[in-house]
């Protein structure tokens, strides 16, 4: 698995984080996925609330559409 961070925001008590995940479909089942094989590249936002010095909040959200279809889970739409 490789994660880039692609933006890193600030301000107040908050960190904002845009990355870029790249991982192989591999091993158990995912979400009752069977392991494809393939390289999925998908997209998050992560906020994050520090206090003292120390993350003490952390919310995300990530493209699983994007990741399910990469899997094969779903089709492609408009395919």
């Amino acid at each position: 698995m490789n994660v880039t961070t692609d933006d890193l925001m600030a301000e107040g008590d908050k960190v904002v984080e845009r990355w870029t995940q790249t991982q192989t479909h591999t091993g158990e089942a995912f979400m009752n996925i069977p392991a494809s094989n393939q390289t999925i590249t998908f997209t998050g936002i992560s906020i994050y609330r520090i206090a003292n010095g120390k993350i003490v909040e952390h919310w995300a959200n990530m493209d699983l559409f994007g990741m399910l279809v990469q899997m094969g889970a779903i089709p492609m739409p408009g395919m």
